[in-house]
C-alpha cells in the first residue's frame, strides 16, 4: 500500500509539472447561507459576452421553504423573477458585465431561510482562443477549492483526459 501511495504522489507531482494541463470550459461553485427574516441578500457574477450563466437554488430550511429570487443583467433588466418558490434553475446567455442575483425573504417577519445555490459558468474563454489558464481571472478565494480532479484535463494517450482518469489508468496498469 505504501508503494501505491508513493506512486500516486509521484504521479501527481509529475502532472503538476505538465505545461499542457488545462481546465475545462465549464466552471461551477456552490454556496449555502442563512437569509434572515425580513432581509434580502444579493450576489454578483462577472460574465463575458456569449457565455452562459446557470443558477440553481433550493431553500433547504425555514417556514414554507420559499423565497423570492430575481436575476438582473448588467444593464439592470430583470431577466428572471420567481416569487415564493422552493427551488429553481435558470440559464441565461450573457453579455459583458456584472450580473446580480438576489434572494429575498422580506415577506417573512419570523422565519429565516437556509438557501443553497450553485453557479455554472460555461464558455468563459474569450474571443480569439485565449489561454486556458485564464480561468484564474474568474475564480476567486475559496472557489479554487471547488475544482475537482474530474475538472482538470491533461494530454494523455492522444486526447484530453481528466486527471482522475489519467491517475486511474497510470496507477491501475502497474498494480493490478
Amino acid at each position: 500500500m505504501v508503494v501505491r501511495e508513493l506512486c500516486l504522489l509521484v504521479a501527481v507531482a509529475h502532472w503538476a509539472g505538465l505545461s499542457a494541463a488545462a481546465f475545462s470550459q465549464s466552471m461551477d461553485s456552490d454556496f449555502t447561507f442563512t437569509l434572515p427574516a425580513g432581509r434580502k441578500e444579493c450576489f454578483f457574477q462577472t460574465m463575458k459576452k456569449d457565455a452562459s450563466l446557470e443558477i440553481e437554488y433550493q431553500v433547504l430550511d425555514g417556514a414554507g421553504l420559499d423565497v423570492d429570487f430575481y436575476l438582473s443583467s448588467p444593464s439592470g433588466n430583470v431577466l428572471v423573477s420567481d416569487r415564493r418558490k422552493s427551488d429553481g434553475v435558470h440559464t441565461v446567455e450573457t453579455e459583458d458585465g456584472d450580473y446580480m442575483f438576489c434572494f429575498d425573504n422580506s415577506f417573512s417577519s419570523i422565519s429565516e431561510k437556509i438557501i443553497f445555490f450553485e453557479l455554472i459558468l460555461d464558455n468563459m474563454e474569450g474571443e480569439g482562443g485565449e489561454d486556458p489558464e485564464d480561468w484564474r481571472e474568474y475564480v476567486h478565494g475559496t472557489d479554487l477549492l471547488d475544482m475537482k480532479l474530474e475538472d482538470i484535463l491533461v494530454w494523455g494517450w492522444g486526447q484530453w483526459v481528466s486527471v482522475a482518469q489519467w491517475l486511474e489508468k497510470v496507477l491501475g496498469s502497474g498494480f493490478e
